[in-house]
């Protein structure tokens, strides 16, 4: 795993799992200087078609919610902008590249490190390598989860907590 002080965590609720049949709902990045937060932008997205019951009864997002929310394309230069150069940090981040890079319409440049291989390779034999899972097991936060900004929060704990075990 790639140690770096300086780097954008990224996480996106989706209606499903497809980025070529799903759209972004939820998008946040925390922008990390020298391992701080220094900025977090987040934003509700209308995907522009109902939410599957089962998106809402997991993530607690409404068709209420985002249905006066900008579509993605309205705020894509806003994202781009604030990701910037940086390297973006995710749990399970090809996911959210996915979803990204088909909502832009192209692929990012930017180089990504995923928390959830790295704790795989930090960390064998845990019972699960999911978000929650990790974070609970090293004390990390008990923030709510499948919601974009708390989940970006814990990516954040989880990176910072594995760069240590690098040391």
């Amino acid at each position: 795993m790639k140690i770096v002080n300086d780097y954008t965590v990224i996480d996106t609720e989706t209606t499903g799992l497809c980025p070529s049949s799903c759209k972004i709902i939820e998008i946040s990045a925390s922008r990390i200087r020298n391992g701080i937060i220094t900025e977090t932008y987040t934003s509700l997205v209308n995907p522009g078609c109902q939410l599957p019951y089962y998106i809402s009864d997991l993530t607690g997002i409404t068709d209420d919610m985002v249905c006066d929310k900008p579509c993605f394309n309205e705020i894509a230069e806003e994202v781009k902008t604030f990701i910037g150069n940086d390297v973006i940090v995710g749990h399970n981040v090809i996911f959210d590249m996915r979803f990204l890079n088909a909502s832009f319409g192209s692929a990012l440049p930017n180089h990504t490190i995923d928390t959830l291989t790295a704790a795989r390779r930090l960390c064998p034999g845990l019972n699960s390598y999911k978000l929650e899972a990790l974070c609970k097991q090293f004390n990390l936060s008990d923030k709510q989860l499948h919601r974009a900004e708390s989940d970006v929060y814990l990516t954040y704990c989880l990176y910072e907590f594995l760069k240590l075990k690098l040391h």
